[in-house]
């Protein structure tokens, strides 16, 4: 929290505390009821993040089974009760076309368990192209509370060259593509706090090898300084 004694504005926070650890839709939890508690005397909701970043764990078995999916839906609602929690953020980011029908019906059976105990439900995403329509952003915005566009990694740890995390045009691009599917008033634009010192390698064979850090805002403060 000591994070928070330079800022001003600050009304919501986001912990990572909840993964998808299983494929029969458990969860695993670093949450933490004293953080919570010191949030609300600050005067800051908290939204407990969910995430799907254990690669043993198949997105498409949890979601495409009732019985799982019921299973998933009630372990984050007992989580973000036990914990006190003003809503839930759903950041799963290994959705494919074939498991998406799955996830947008997860979706849909967690909005109705969020607005019954009055949990707030956000859903993160990415900035919207083509090739991942498949998250169905109008859907989601009837769906969801608000929906999470992540405005960065227009290049990104595993990108094969060199660029910015979030050019002026990639950002406005995400933000005009988003408010032909989703309200203005349910969208949050996510800014990165975060850059990239890229490196490249000219090989033997002529051929470049890029590589790059990401750096916090201070610490790229201070790689330009020294």
């Amino acid at each position: 929290m000591t994070l928070l004694d330079g800022t001003k504005g600050v009304t919501t926070i986001s912990p990572t505390w909840f993964t998808v650890s299983s494929n029969d839709g458990s969860i695993a939890s670093l949450a933490s009821e004293s953080y919570v508690e010191k949030a609300h005397n600050l005067g800051i909701e908290v939204w407990g993040l969910v995430d799907d970043f254990k690669e043993d764990v198949s997105l498409f078995k949890v979601m495409s089974s009732t019985s799982t999916r019921e299973k998933l839906v009630n372990e984050i609602i007992a989580a973000a009760i036990k914990y006190n929690l003003d809503g839930v953020n759903i950041d799963f980011e290994h959705i494919t076309n074939e498991s998406a029908p799955h996830y947008l019906q997860f979706l849909r059976e967690l909005s109705v368990k969020c607005r019954t105990n009055g949990i707030v439900l956000s859903i993160d995403n990415y900035a919207p192209y083509s090739y991942n329509s498949f998250y169905d952003l109008k859907e989601q915005g009837e769906i969801a509370d608000y929906v999470v566009i992540m405005g960065y990694d227009e290049y990104h740890a595993g990108s094969e060259t060199a660029g910015s995390v979030s050019s002026i045009g990639f950002f406005r691009d995400a933000l005009n593509n988003t408010l032909k599917k989703v309200s203005e008033k349910r969208l949050i634009m996510a800014v990165p706090f975060y850059t990239r010192v890229w490196q490249e390698t000219t090989k033997e064979d002529g051929s470049v090898e890029v590589k790059s850090t990401a750096y916090s805002m201070d610490a790229a403060w201070n790689y330009m300084v020294d």
